[in-house]
């Protein structure tokens, strides 16, 4: 037990410093005349370009940490993870490079968090939980950005803990732990992106209904779990930044004698408008970029979201196209271009791995169909809000972990198969 604590004591300290030493280079660069039309100059790059609005806010609540103002500054951030920007600056310094330490963190964190995943899926594999762990976590554009400013590896590492949390219930284990990673981690994901909440707590129904039907022994747990998440979901209050409402009203109202009064048909109305609000919020944010995909698409009823759910998944998953790897990128050039296609020919060759694992798999029905619901839905639901391609591609990277796993483990089969043969 001592030698294998050791031996993951190990790991956890070579991952780190891999990502602190690649931190550094990617800083070190950003401030040098190499490569210059992709950086700032002061160590931030401009394919994570939110990266210089969050440094500007961690800079504002710095001066509120100076000022005493300690309160105020963890409070008044616009966005939740720039607090910890800004208190890395005032232990380390007003730098970028300062963040390092809690981006690494986070992102081992993540890696750590697929490993038990997969552990909870397949516990019969020996090598599949290491090497989905190893391509989730240096699969080249997600271990690029984590060593920026961005929110994205908090939401990541967020909405990681509540996959380890339900598939540990769905595969039959009865512990509170597990019950914790699915609460923390939707509060996480809520904090970071707001829209989040009512998608993963969708997820969470359909976990408790499969338990039901299925693995009754960890349904006490399972719906212990549920009714903290719902407890979240009640104070929840969708936020819109940097919104024209009254466009976004004049772009979805319909003819008022047609409309339903009843409670559904407002709840539907809703969310029609917050999902029209907030495709138009990406619209406006990268407009006039040559990544962008039905930019003109507004939803103004159900039907309409229906009847554009195919193409979504489409996009959802296969985006970005063949036609667009050999462009050049508005902040990324020919080479962020080009390494999309790499990955997107990855991810091709694991869709393909993936359908033997969903179809004929070992793993348990309950947990694959699970699985199966996580991934289309929150994809499609992606695709639907983000109209640029470079944007959804970055934001769907944790919702196709299933297909990673099922692509990894279904070729996997696929050798051993052949090697039979």
């Amino acid at each position: 037990m001592g030698a294998q604590l050791k031996k993951n004591a190990l790991v956890v300290a070579g991952l780190l410093g891999v990502h602190l030493t690649l931190s550094f280079i990617m800083s070190l660069m950003a401030r040098s005349p190499y490569m210059s039309g992709f950086h700032n100059g002061q160590g931030l790059w401009r394919f994570a370009g939110d990266s210089s609005r969050y440094h500007a806010d961690a800079l504002r609540l710095l001066e509120l940490f100076h000022q005493g103002q300690v309160y105020e500054g963890l409070t008044r951030g616009r966005w939740w993870h720039t607090k910890w920007v800004a208190l890395s600056y005032m232990l380390f310094g007003a730098d970028p490079l300062s963040f390092a330490v809690i981006n690494a963190i986070i992102w081992v964190m993540s890696i750590i968090c697929v490993y038990k995943i997969v552990l909870h899926i397949l516990p019969e594999r020996r090598h599949v939980p290491m090497i989905c762990a190893a391509m989730f976590g240096f699969w080249p554009s997600y271990l690029l950005h984590t060593t920026q400013l961005l929110k994205e590896p908090f939401f990541v590492f967020g909405v990681l803990l509540v996959v380890w949390g339900w598939t540990g219930l769905l595969a039959g284990h009865r512990r509170l732990s597990l019950v914790m990673y699915v609460v923390l981690g939707i509060l996480l994901a809520y904090l970071n992106r707001a829209h989040s909440m009512l998608p993963l707590t969708g997820v969470s129904v359909i976990a408790v209904c499969l338990m039901g039907y299925r693995a009754r022994g960890s349904l006490v747990y399972a719906l212990v779990t549920m009714a903290l998440v719902i407890s979240l979901a009640a104070v929840h209050k969708t936020r819109f930044d940097d919104l024209n409402m009254e466009h976004l009203y004049h772009l979805t109202r319909t003819d008022a004698s047609n409309q339903n009064h009843d409670k559904l048909s407002r709840w539907i109305d809703a969310k029609v408008y917050m999902l029209t609000a907030a495709r138009f919020t990406f619209t406006l944010g990268y407009r006039g970029a040559k990544s962008n995909i039905d930019e003109h698409v507004t939803f103004r009823s159900l039907p309409d979201i229906i009847q554009y759910m195919p193409k979504a998944l489409l996009v959802g998953y296969f985006a970005p196209f063949p036609a667009h790897w050999f462009e050049r990128g508005a902040t990324v050039g020919y080479i962020g271009r080009a390494l999309a296609g790499f990955e997107m020919v990855g991810w091709y060759v694991l869709f393909i791995g993936s359908v033997s694992f969903f179809v004929q798999g070992t793993v348990p029905l309950r947990l694959r169909i699970w699985l199966l619901v996580y991934t289309i839905s929150l994809v499609m639901i992606s695709a639907l809000m983000i109209s640029n391609v470079g944007a959804l591609y970055r934001m769907r990277y944790v919702y196709l972990l299933p297909m990673m796993i099922g692509g990894v483990e279904g070729w996997a089969r696929c050798r051993v198969q052949k090697a039979l043969w």
